[in-house]
């Protein structure tokens, strides 16, 4: 469903805040293999940290479940502390630098490990992703009122105005997206575009400048992979 067929349909898990809008995940995916007369035996697991999968590792296997469904959320936090820590800035300088750290990562992970243990036990893992991530070069200013959202790629918010070379706004309902209230806009990144504010833009401009962003309008963010994993 869409985001705004959810909100009507079930608005009591709807999330506005910008913290854990993930969290009625489970939920929703049990109403989802109901709704399509699906009856299996399911466990959700959502993990931030490599410790974190060593820790539920045992009971993954053992579950027994016939859906297992792992939510891998520190890759997530790993791209947005780039910008943050001046050591991965170094390592970090490109989208291959990136691609090949996770590469790294993943060959010597708990996951990996996990993932191999699954196929021996006889399951297809299937490997996706809810968006992608780009590098963000062009700093645009957006304008509007003091409770605009902090995402740098897209911004909801009262009387917003952007340069339309750089992003699009729209009313959230006409894509799909419920608004929190009436008159809100939603205003999307093109390209490699971020967000600055007028206030301080140098300051903006400089911190998150070359920093991997996602929420705006490119075929990286918007197109994500599908990979099917299973014995040979």
């Amino acid at each position: 469903m869409m985001p705004l067929e959810i909100y009507n349909r079930y608005p009591d898990m709807w999330v506005w805040e910008q913290e854990a809008q993930n969290r009625y995940e489970p939920e929703l995916l049990k109403r989802y293999l109901a709704r399509e007369g699906i009856t299996v035996d399911f466990n959700y697991y959502k993990v931030n940290t490599e410790s974190h999968i060593k820790e539920i590792k045992s009971r993954i296997l053992s579950s027994g479940g016939e859906l297992i469904t792992l939510v891998i959320n520190f890759l997530d936090i790993f791209a947005h502390s780039i910008y943050t820590n001046s050591i991965l800035k170094n390592l970090v300088k490109d989208e291959w630098s990136l691609l090949d750290i996770t590469r790294a990562w993943f060959l010597n992970s708990e996951l990996n490990s996990v993932i191999e243990r699954l196929v021996e036990k006889g399951y297809k893992i299937v490997v996706t992703s809810d968006h992608g991530f780009i590098r963000v070069e062009k700093p645009s200013i957006i304008k509007g009122g003091a409770k605009m959202t902090t995402n740098l790629r897209y911004k909801f918010g009262m009387g917003i105005t952007v340069n339309p070379k750089d992003a699009i706004l729209v009313d959230p309902e006409d894509i799909k997206i419920p608004s929190e209230r009436r008159g809100m806009k939603l205003a999307i990144a093109k390209g490699e575009v971020y967000f600055i504010y007028p206030s301080r833009p140098r300051e903006y401009r400089k911190q998150y400048m070359h920093s991997f962003q996602h929420g705006g309008i490119s075929l990286e963010e918007i197109l994500t992979p599908v990979g099917l994993i299973e014995a040979k």
